[in-house]
């Protein structure tokens, strides 16, 4: 049996972001030294009285430099507020960063969201979701292709994922240039990372 943490992330009242993200990952670095699975938080926008988590990828980089063995995981990503191409290279930046310990989610999102992101709650939203599943499930590395892939559909503009190429190779070898960031155990050794989750 495998134990996790999930975390909202929620600010209270007199505390600052700044403190609430340093007692985070303060927890994130015990779940680990304690043998916890992995830790688990929510993607959130404009409602910091529910949670001020609007950028979990970059949250799991810099608890990683703190871990070893946990492993990350957001749930989930609201698809609808994302260009599925620019999340897909930033969730390949995670998974380096990492050291592979990265596991993410999609969907909709909340309800009382989209009004404030500028994308309606109508019969298109959940067109527009799946058609923002198909675009992430192209993912950086199809994008090496000479004719790199664009998003098209009824609610896509046809944008080009060529220049996400660029970025995820200029990551993956800055992250060469410093040495291999993958968790090792007590003996040195990298972890096997497990087939698939089982929790």
């Amino acid at each position: 049996m495998r134990f996790s943490i999930y975390s909202e992330i929620q600010q209270h009242p007199g505390q600052t972001p700044e403190q609430l993200y340093a007692e985070v990952l303060e927890q994130v670095v015990n779940a680990d030294r304690l043998g916890y699975d992995a830790y688990a938080v929510v993607e959130h926008f404009f409602f910091p009285k529910f949670s001020i988590s609007a950028n979990p990828t970059a949250f799991f980089a810099a608890a990683a430099q703190r871990t070893k063995n946990i492993h990350f995981r957001t749930m989930l990503h609201a698809l609808p507020y994302h260009n599925p191409l620019v999340l897909a290279s930033a969730i390949a930046a995670t998974d380096i960063l990492t050291g592979g310990r990265y596991e993410f989610g999609v969907g909709r999102g909340h309800g009382w969201i989209p009004a404030k992101a500028g994308v309606p709650l109508d019969e298109h939203a959940r067109p527009r979701y799946e058609e923002a599943a198909r675009g992430l499930g192209r993912g950086p590395l199809d994008c090496a292709h000479r004719n790199a892939p664009r998003l098209r559909g009824e609610h896509a503009d046809g944008r080009s994922c060529s220049h996400l190429v660029l970025i995820a190779l200029l990551i993956l070898l800055s992250v060469n240039s410093f040495g291999d960031l993958s968790p090792r155990n007590e003996e040195g050794a990298t972890p096997k990372k497990p087939d698939k989750w089982d929790g």
